[in-house]
């Protein structure tokens, strides 16, 4: 044992024993604890020490003692006292029960017993029950044996035993309980209550003085069964032997004659004489004590270890691990003053081999479910948990108790379940609190802490995590205080204290990385790199979450990779790098399908849809909810997750346009629990952002502003989502008419965003400041920002791409570079159709390209402003035909027209994709999701997945084989645009097709004949025509009621010939009707809902149109092409052909 002299004041006053204990007798040992219970009083100079005097009240030979006695009336008094208990107990031997009954003590009472916390009445009945039961004096005994060996060391005021108030004799009736159980023995001695020799401790424990003194008056160490004598040598440092001395005491003093220098440095150390001539040293001990000081934390799994070893049958070969627990149990009692392990290792001796086995398989079961937590997921880990807690409870182990419900505690925290959690989380403290077993409190207290964090109450969080902190310092686990500092950060950072959370987390990490914990350093580094993400510092985020994922694999720590990897897939999104997004959080979906817990599945899978959807793969998203949702309503308070789902639901109603539906989701998630956490209030701001949209989309400019406004003063909403919200702060400002303020807005936003790195909401941002750039007539600047927007999102899908070269079209168009804006729309509607064409019901998809039909539109009129009547044509088809297309592609038809057996496989596929998809629309959505049956429709939903993802892969299969056999009708069920060349070869001479295109601005109507294909713009804008139509309408559905027919006619007449005259009149003009007998018209938009067939033509003598021609109704001209081709219908065409004007829309 080192020390070293100091010149300040005295510091180990505090670990020395004034108790001077002479050699006891040989195989009895009466510590200095002990003996002040049994006297009552300290040891003086006058007096043999009780621990002779009871060795001689029971028989053993000692001259100097029976000398003392003879003479001294108090010894001899004290004597008879434990004469006369020693006889009772004798007495009662034959009585003594060796097995388990309902009246033993348990592990708590014994505890408090061996430590004197119990009340003179308790203490009575347990010193009552110790007199007729063997057991339980064996627990006692072997008890206080351990604990009293190495609490010599700690004889400070508070533990001086001064509740103790029995008499003298009953104190030694104590003492001879624990001295006098019978050795064992015979043949009907039950072999579960034998014991080993006592080998607890094989050398001396070296107390004081250690480490810096200002003087050392003596040296005290523990003493060691069955020794004779201890020497002690002191030595320089340099190793010369400074003085010796021999001893049968445990304590010597230091003689005057040896002086020690100050500033002086000088090692010490203990043998113990066992055998003659056998001397066993202190050192190893002594350093197995520094260990422990220094690795408190390696302590409970090397116990756990060793008790493990020594389960089962005790036989020469278990002794030995049982005898390291006992020592290692004491190095820590000695380093630590904790008695915890060592009444532990205590009772684990006293159990039967079966017991002792039970106990070890339910730590060994404990251990698993750690284990399985980390690889098969918390439904596994709580199975063990479980079991072992059901073990424990059947031998009354309360610390084992203690540790499982902290473990199911700690599970249901994992799978937020935070009732449960606190329930189980507070019994395990108040047990744990009982048997003082401060590592577990330190667990749980901060678990406790943990759950108030996540349920918001961060000031209730920070008082419980102190006080976890505190007990994990009691035991010296710096990495107990490391898992502690990680929550308080935790709750520093969602406070607002970004600053002192990463403080915390840097020392946690320290202390991990320190301890050689690499799982704890992974799960500081996944907190850093949020942290960091927080901050926006996205670069430092990936590193540390790369780092962490890296750390997880090696581990082969699937929940922890699985969380990384939902982190790194929120930082691609982040970013804009969906792909990437979309790849690492499809792997966590994939982990947490094996190991749960199922909230963060669900979690993950709303992220997937999240992804799914800004990218683009619309359907995929909604498949994706679909599964989130099922999950949540088969899941124990999964309704906690409803604001959130109803955020994502909110998020795909916008995309597709569906504003009233987006608006009521939206409002769903903002209803906040009372208990609602950091989490809770991001989703709500969410959808506060969300309703914004929808607010603007609405027109209502001014509450959107006012909303967005709000929102960014509460200060909670962070950097990224920040800038979101002053992007829209800036369109809701700019389109109410505050064009400074909205500058100011968007150019705050597209700073921040570009600092950040988050590419495509950085390209949003610049796409709304070019708009409103070109709509003040600046459309070099306008281009400029599109540009730059353009460059900035590169090659990542984004839903909102088509939006960036649409705006960079209308500035070229400005400048009239007609070629470019041309390419840019093109590009514009490639995009639409990429994120349309992935959606699988056609009501959806036409929901969908609602709001985008002007690009269309605008790419006609260019392409006609050009010249290029023919391809702008084509782009009216492609705005319209698609929808009734696959419509019709629907419906089956004749064999021989499609080829057989091939064609009855694709519209038997068509059909089961159909009613699959429905289905899953069905489960996923509607008002009544939460009316059916949880595990039903979990397993209908799946099954429905699944059989639709195959469905769809043999469709894909299905239609290349069709190709090859049947091309025409395979071009049929694919929804091909037909070329105008083949369009107008299908007209008759006496025929032609009128198709037209309304845009907000203007509106085209194409002709086509056999010869000829014109353009013809009417100069009627959007809103003005749905006006005249609606009103038409109106006139032609009551005219005038109880009015005669000529007043009838007055009525519809002016309406039906004015919009003659804007939508045909024009064409007539031009000549190319001369000669024709049929009209076909392709109405769109509101005209779908105009009976051509009444509009009247001026003239002498007024006609309806019908009166000069035949009208066929159609959705566009390749479906009416497909219609006239002999190999796709049975007969020809009627005279008249009216298709309804809502299945056409």
């Amino acid at each position: 044992m080192r020390f070293a002299l100091t010149s300040r004041s005295p510091a180990f006053a505090e670990a020395t024993c004034e108790v001077r204990a002479s050699r006891p007798a040989r195989g009895v040992r009466i510590t200095a604890t002990m003996l002040e219970i049994i006297t009552g009083r300290r040891v003086t100079a006058n007096h043999p020490a009780p621990e002779l005097l009871v060795p001689y009240a029971l028989g053993a030979q000692d001259a100097a003692t029976a000398d003392h006695v003879a003479t001294c009336p108090t010894c001899r008094s004290e004597i008879e006292q434990v004469q006369e208990t020693a006889g009772l107990l004798r007495g009662d031997a034959v009585l003594d029960r060796r097995t388990e009954t309902p009246d033993c003590l348990d592990e708590l009472v014994v505890a408090d017993f061996v430590d004197g916390r119990l009340d003179a009445g308790a203490r009575e009945r347990a010193v009552a029950h110790l007199l007729l039961c063997a057991r339980c004096r064996s627990v006692v005994k072997a008890t206080s044996r351990l604990a009293a060996e190495t609490t010599v060391m700690d004889p400070t005021p508070e533990r001086r035993w001064r509740r103790w108030s029995l008499p003298l004799g009953l104190a030694a009736a104590a003492a001879l309980v624990l001295l006098l159980v019978p050795r064992g023995g015979g043949e009907n001695s039950s072999p579960g209550l034998r014991e080993p020799r006592d080998t607890s401790i094989h050398a001396p424990l070296l107390a004081a003085p250690r480490g810096l003194v200002a003087r050392v008056d003596q040296f005290v160490w523990s003493g060691v069964p069955r020794s004779d004598r201890y020497r002690l040598r002191l030595y320089t440092d340099e190793g010369d032997v400074l003085w010796t001395t021999e001893t049968t005491d445990t304590l010597v003093a230091l003689p005057d004659s040896v002086g020690l220098s100050h500033l002086a440095t000088y090692f010490w150390k203990v043998e113990a004489q066992t055998e003659w001539k056998r001397w066993v040293s202190s050192a190893p001990d002594s350093v197995l004590v520094e260990r422990v000081r220094h690795r408190s934390y390696d302590v409970p799994g090397a116990l756990r270890q060793l008790l493990a070893a020594a389960g089962g049958r005790e036989d020469s070969v278990r002794v030995t691990p049982l005898t390291a627990a006992e020592r290692l149990a004491s190095a820590w009692l000695v380093a630590w003053r904790d008695s915890f392990y060592v009444r532990k290792v205590s009772r684990f001796r006293s159990l039967a081999p079966p017991d002792r086995r039970a106990n070890v398989t339910a730590d060994s079961l404990l251990s698993a479910g750690n284990d399985a937590m980390r690889s098969a997921g918390l439904d596994a880990a709580m199975r063990a948990w479980r079991e072992s807690l059901r073990l424990y409870e059947g031998l009354a182990d309360s610390a084992g108790i203690a540790r499982a419900l902290g473990e199911i505690g700690g599970g249901f925290l994992d799978a937020q379940q935070h009732d449960s959690a606190e329930a189980y989380l507070t019994r395990s403290r108040d047990l744990a609190e009982r048997i003082g077993d401060y590592g577990t409190l330190g667990r749980v207290i901060t678990r406790q802490g943990d759950v108030k964090q996540r349920r918001g109450d961060y000031g209730r969080a920070a008082e419980l995590l102190t006080q976890g902190r505190v007990m994990y310092e009691r035991v010296g686990n710096p990495q107990g205080v490391a898992f502690n500092q990680n929550i308080l950060a935790i709750v520093a950072t969602k406070r607002g204290d970004l600053a002192g959370a990463r403080r915390a987390f840097e020392a946690a990490l320290a202390a991990y990385r320190s301890a050689g914990n690499r799982r704890g350093a992974a799960i500081i580094l996944n907190n850093l790199g949020t942290l960091a993400m927080r901050a926006g510092d996205y670069a430092e985020s990936g590193a540390r979450y790369g780092e962490a994922l890296t750390i997880d694999r090696e581990l082969a720590d699937q929940p922890g990779a699985a969380l990384v990897l939902s982190n790194l897939g929120r930082l691609a999104m982040a970013r804009g790098d969906y792909p990437a997004a979309l790849t690492a959080l499809s792997e966590a979906v994939g982990i947490l399908q094996r190991t749960g817990p199922v909230n963060t599945e669900i979690d993950v899978r709303v992220l997937v849809s999240d992804a799914r959807s800004d990218m683009g793969d619309l359907q995929g998203a909604d498949t994706e909810l679909d599964r989130a949702e099922a999950l949540a309503r088969n899941l124990h308070g999964g309704a906690a997750w409803e604001p959130r789902l109803a955020l994502a639901r909110g998020h795909l109603a916008f995309r597709f346009n569906r504003l009233a539906e987006a608006e009521r989701e939206y409002a769903r998630a903002q209803r906040l629990p009372p208990d609602a956490g950091a989490d809770e209030v991001l989703t709500r701001n969410r959808a506060q952002l969300g309703m914004a949209e929808v607010l603007v989309r609405r027109g209502s400019y001014r509450d959107a502003q006012l909303t967005m406004e709000r929102l960014l003063q509460r200060g909670d909403f962070g950097i990224h989502n920040d800038a979101l919200a002053r992007v829209q702060l800036g369109e809701a400002a700019w389109r109410g008419g505050d064009t400074t303020a909205a500058r100011r807005a968007f150019r705050e936003a597209i700073d921040t965003l570009r600092s950040l790195g988050s590419a495509d909401d950085e390209a949003d941002a610049l796409a709304e400041l070019g708009n409103l750039e070109v709509n003040a007539g600046r459309a070099l600047a306008a281009e400029s920002l599109y540009e730059h927007a353009i460059t900035r999102l590169g090659t990542l899908p984004a839903v909102n791409a088509w939006r960036l070269h649409a705006g960079l079209a209308g500035a070229l168009r400005r400048r009239r570079a007609v070629s470019d804006a041309v390419t840019e729309l093109q590009t514009a509607i490639a995009q639409i159709e990429r994120v349309s064409g992935r959606v699988v019901l056609e009501e959806r998809r036409s929901a969908f390209r609602a709001d985008k039909w002007d690009v269309y539109i605008d790419l006609a009129l260019v392409e006609r402003a050009r010249g290029q009547t023919e391809a702008a044509l084509d782009v009216s088809e492609r705005l319209r035909a698609r929808q009734m297309l696959e419509l019709l592609a629907r419906a089956r038809p004749a064999t021989a027209v499609s080829g057989g057996s091939l064609a009855g496989r694709e519209h038997d596929l068509r059909r089961k994709i159909a009613e699959l998809t429905q289905q899953l629309d069905t489960l996923g959505g509607g008002a009544d999701r939460g009316l059916r049956d949880p595990a039903a429709v979990e397993t209908a939903n799946t099954a429905a997945a699944e059989a639709l993802a195959r469905a769809q892969e043999e469709y894909a299969t299905l239609l290349l084989e069709m190709r090859e056999a049947n091309p025409a009708y395979a071009a049929l069920v694919r929804g091909e645009i037909a070329p105008a060349s083949a369009i107008k070869a299908a007209l008759a001479p006496d025929e032609a097709l009128l198709e037209y295109l309304v845009g907000d601005s203007t509106t085209v109507v194409f002709v086509v004949t056999r010869d000829s294909l014109a353009a013809f713009d009417v100069n009627v804008t959007h809103s003005t025509l749905a006006g005249l139509v609606d009103f038409a309408r109106g006139t032609l559905g009551s005219p005038t009621a109880g009015a005669g027919p000529r007043a009838a006619q007055r009525a519809w007449r002016p309406s039906l010939r004015r919009l003659y005259r804007l939508l045909v009149a024009p064409v007539h003009a031009s000549g190319l009707l001369a000669g024709k007998r049929r009209l076909v018209i392709a109405p769109h938009a509101e005209l779908h809902y105009l009976p051509f067939a009444t509009l009247v033509v001026p003239g002498q003598r007024e006609q309806l149109l019908i009166e000069r021609y035949v009208i066929e109704y159609v959705p566009s001209a390749s479906v009416w092409l497909r219609l006239r081709d002999p190999r796709f219908a049975r007969s020809p065409p009627s005279r008249r052909s009216f298709i309804s004007p809502r299945t056409a829309c």
